[in-house]
């Protein structure tokens, strides 16, 4: 009899219910499932080819278990919350800020601080509070904002997800010409990775990769994006420093 016992906490995600580490795939109920995290699990190993419901599904199971949020997720949130404090934009836009913005709590005095999701309920659970939160998936990517609004776009474990050409074509259209955009990417294959980068130059953004010499998780990388490379670069530099790796 195996150790693991698994229970289906969202359509399409199971859980191991007692909490530990189980193993990289599973069979439940005719179906197999791989290991995402420790403890959660999905129908496939890439992500990048979940449905929109199904990435909902899942971020709502892990909203479910505050307390399982991995450590590698604490890190990222907490490096790029010192990276936007040092770059100090006026206008910031986080990407699938889910239920627990890496700004929760409170900005810097001069910060416009917005942030969106894929999904309506993380959007409607929002309305409460006093942060902007907006809808942003591939059928509602229309940020109410005018052309080069945000200085800064910061997301934090979202691109192992599906992530659209109408999305990339809002973030240009929203993006000062000198801001950035800071994203980490991990867990998609070789051919999914280069996929994701040629959307992203297609729709007129540079790339610049700074790598994770850490290895927090699988295939960890830092993608910073924009329109100038020298704010490209000064970006690059000042992560760099608050990583460790200058």
């Amino acid at each position: 009899m195996s150790e693991f016992e698994f229970e289906m906490i969202e359509p399409g995600v199971l859980k191991v219910k007692n909490g530990i580490k189980g193993p990289k795939e599973t069979e439940h109920e005719g179906n197999k499932y791989f290991r995402f995290m420790d403890v959660f699990y999905t129908r496939t190993e890439d992500l990048d080819q979940l449905s929109p419901e199904e990435v909902s599904n899942l971020c709502r199971a892990r909203a479910r278990f505050p307390d399982l949020i991995s450590q590698p997720n604490i890190e990222v949130r907490s490096l790029f919350k010192a990276l936007a404090m040092e770059i100090n934009p006026t206008r910031l836009l986080e990407i699938g800020a889910g239920r627990n913005p890496v700004f929760a709590s409170t900005t810097s005095n001069n910060m416009h601080y917005v942030i969106s999701d894929a999904d309506h309920e993380v959007v409607k659970s929002h309305t409460s509070t006093e942060t902007e939160c907006y809808i942003f998936s591939e059928t509602a990517c229309v940020l109410p904002c005018q052309e080069g609004h945000f200085e800064m776009v910061i997301a934090v474990f979202v691109l192992h997800f599906p992530f659209y050409k109408a999305q990339l074509s809002e973030l240009y259209r929203t993006l000062n010409n000198t801001g950035v955009i800071v994203a980490n990417v991990y867990r998609r294959s070789t051919n999914a990775r280069l996929q994701l980068a040629s959307d992203i130059e297609n729709s007129g953004f540079k790339i610049l990769v700074v790598k994770d010499t850490k290895d927090l998780c699988l295939n960890h990388e830092y993608w910073i994006l924009g329109k100038s490379e020298a704010q490209m670069k000064a970006c690059a530099t000042t992560l760099e420093k608050l990583i460790g790796l200058d």
